[in-house]
């Protein structure tokens, strides 16, 4: 289900990344940093985004309304635009909750993914802090680019 929701918010690229760009991303993952949709392949769909949860929004709360409306027509007219004030705030600061959280959640999906190219033989869960701390030691000791992948391979069967 939650797979079916990604596809379609999110547009994901198959197109290749280099290992730096995932070690990168991974490294911010893993520190809760924000990270770039963009250099990941992943394209973000806005308006089935908004569609979507002002959808699920009003399903949520439609039935509230409806049990409060006898209640609010009798009285004064500002508390109603008080708690149309305190909808609509809601609302906003919930798609923006949840757009970052759905952002976290696609990022994870395709660091996952390309985890599986680069590092096929090694599972993502058990591996992905031990890369993290190699990919930190060779930002520390300089490597260059063209020689990370060297490096972290030879760092890794050190590991075994």
């Amino acid at each position: 289900m939650l797979s079916i929701i990604l596809n379609f918010i999110f547009h994901f690229s198959n197109s290749y990344i280099r290992l730096s760009t995932l070690l990168f991303a991974n490294k911010a993952q893993q520190e809760n940093l924000e990270i770039n949709i963009n250099t990941l392949g992943i394209g973000f769909r806005h308006i089935r985004f908004f569609v979507l949860f002002f959808m699920l929004y009003h399903i949520a709360l439609t039935p509230l309304m409806y049990m409060y409306h006898d209640v609010l027509k009798s009285q004064n007219c500002h508390i109603a635009i008080l708690i149309a004030m305190i909808y609509m705030l809601v609302f906003f600061v919930l798609y923006a909750t949840c757009k970052q959280y759905a952002f976290k959640i696609a990022i994870k999906h395709q660091i996952k993914y390309f985890w599986k190219i680069h590092f096929s033989y090694f599972n993502y869960n058990d591996y992905a802090k031990v890369i993290n701390d190699i990919y930190n030691n060779s930002i520390k000791e300089h490597i260059a680019k063209d020689k990370l992948e060297r490096y972290v391979f030879d760092s890794i069967s050190k590991l075994k």
